[in-house]
């Protein structure tokens, strides 16, 4: 078998190659930084593709909300079926999640609900989160916050020369009412000061308005009116009391 002849190898280097490579001129430079510019300006332009979240425990903004509910007044949407009848539960009262600790029958709408509900039923020691200061077990974290404020005095009177500070919003609020805002709470017909709005509209509505005085006592020759069903009651048995007939022993 004749052998064949072996061929030289030839060296590519760039100084020995046929096409040299030239740097860019002036002009190429120009249209490339042009195809940049309009390719960067049709980007943004270009609205931003819709980022993936987890649609298991949220709905997404971008998913429209094609199921509706069909009870009558209610006009509320969803976009998936699971979310559709977890809120007509509300509707039927129906509850499938219950409770397994023993004696406790509580149940609920949503299983997130349920789970929350059962660590009512925890030890503390086993609870998922602890004040940092008398070690309680807390639930959630808002909770956490919540609780290790009542053991300081966050809440200060932001009045002027007043240096009072509480361990509750509402302990702070009934201190305003009660020392610096009195002129609020004082009833204008018995000049009577209270601690809360509430209390100050209860005591009007009972004490001072005369319009709900419109029970009348429906005897002959009497004309007491009374605020409620009760009273006129008590003053027909006190006032009005019922004569026996000494035939039929019938009180008329």
């Amino acid at each position: 078998m004749q052998e064949l002849p072996k061929r030289p190898v030839e060296n590519f280097s760039p100084a020995t190659s046929d096409t040299e490579w030239e740097p860019p001129t002036k002009v190429q430079k120009t249209e490339r930084e042009s195809r940049k510019t309009r390719r960067d300006s049709s980007n943004a332009e270009r609205p931003p593709t819709p980022r993936s979240t987890d649609s298991s425990r949220s709905s997404s903004p971008f998913r429209p909300k094609r199921y509706f509910c069909q009870y009558e007044g209610c006009f509320k949407a969803y976009s998936r079926p699971c979310l559709l009848a977890q809120h007509e539960r509300t509707h039927t009262n129906d509850r499938p999640f219950v409770c397994d600790f023993e004696g406790c029958s509580a149940a609920f709408t949503r299983k997130s609900h349920m789970d929350r509900h059962k660590l009512k039923h925890v030890p503390d020691e086993e609870k998922p989160y602890h004040c940092a200061i008398c070690n309680k077990g807390i639930n959630t974290p808002q909770h956490l916050r919540r609780h290790e404020k009542t053991h300081f005095k966050s809440f200060v009177c932001d009045y002027e020369g007043c240096n009072e500070s509480f361990f509750k919003h509402q302990s702070l609020k009934a201190h305003i009412n009660i020392v610096h805002n009195t002129e609020k709470l004082r009833c204008t017909h018995c000049g009577k000061n209270f601690t809360k709005p509430g209390r100050l509209a209860d005591h009007i509505d009972k004490h001072h308005n005369l319009e709900r005085s419109k029970l009348v006592c429906d005897y002959s020759d009497c004309f007491k009116t009374f605020k409620n069903w009760s009273a006129l009651q008590l003053h027909i048995k006190t006032d009005h009391p019922k004569i026996p007939c000494e035939i039929c022993v019938v009180e008329m």
